[in-house]
């Protein structure tokens, strides 16, 4: 229900809650025919078994985060979108979106500032929205239209920051939790096993003995 009611919103569910599950759910409900799903490598074959298993109709488009842009040589080489992801998608999936948290990577410029803004419906999936300081939202904050000034005027506010070798000052820690916390509310959604009080089964180990075959 959550993510059919927001054109924007970061589901930051606790592993093992089924995000990708709710994205596919969602997108059936609002009648999406077209998707398009950013992930890591691995992620890839799960968003293509759910889509499948669900049926909800949907033609999906997975791409991992590598292959979204055109390859090229080069440290200074800019980042190019692929021209077939340049469409207005009724909805963009960022899954394990904190992927995309360096707000100086081209990657994430691309990602954020072009594909994003052209969808009607962007999903931002990640059991960890913060990996290591508040900077790390700004890139999804920007986006999806939560913060509307400058990066500087971010980490100014929600991050504490020094001076070293780069151009523009390092951000070492994290500030005003509450004030960011109030400008996120309206698009996160964040839950832990223990919030929803899953009934999961004991683990269970068990060593299955098998005859080995020939080896090259």
């Amino acid at each position: 229900v959550f993510l059919s009611n927001m054109r924007r919103a970061i589901l930051g569910d606790e592993m093992g809650l089924g995000k990708t599950v709710q994205a596919v759910i969602a997108a059936g409900a609002l009648g999406i025919k077209d998707m398009l799903v950013l992930c890591p490598v691995n992620a890839k074959h799960v968003w293509q078994n759910e889509v499948e298993e669900l049926n909800t109709g949907i033609r999906l488009t997975a791409v991992t985060y590598q292959s979204a842009f055109i390859p090229h040589r080069g440290k200074q080489a800019q980042a190019i979108v692929r021209p077939e992801l340049l469409c207005r998608w009724p909805l963009v999936v960022l899954d394990e979106a904190h992927y995309l948290s360096n707000a100086s990577a081209q990657s994430t410029q691309a990602i954020y500032g072009r594909i994003v803004p052209a969808a009607h419906y962007a999903w931002a999936l990640t059991g960890t929205p913060v990996r290591k300081h508040y900077g790390d939202l700004y890139p999804v904050l920007r986006s999806f239209g939560a913060w509307t000034s400058s990066r500087d005027h971010f980490e100014q506010e929600f991050c504490i920051t020094q001076w070293g070798q780069g151009r523009r000052p390092e951000v070492v820690g994290s500030k005003n939790p509450e004030k960011l916390r109030a400008i996120m509310a309206p698009y996160l959604l964040r839950r832990t096993k223990k919030d929803v009080d899953m009934q999961l089964p004991r683990i269970r180990v068990e060593v299955v003995e098998v005859e080995p075959g020939d080896v090259d």
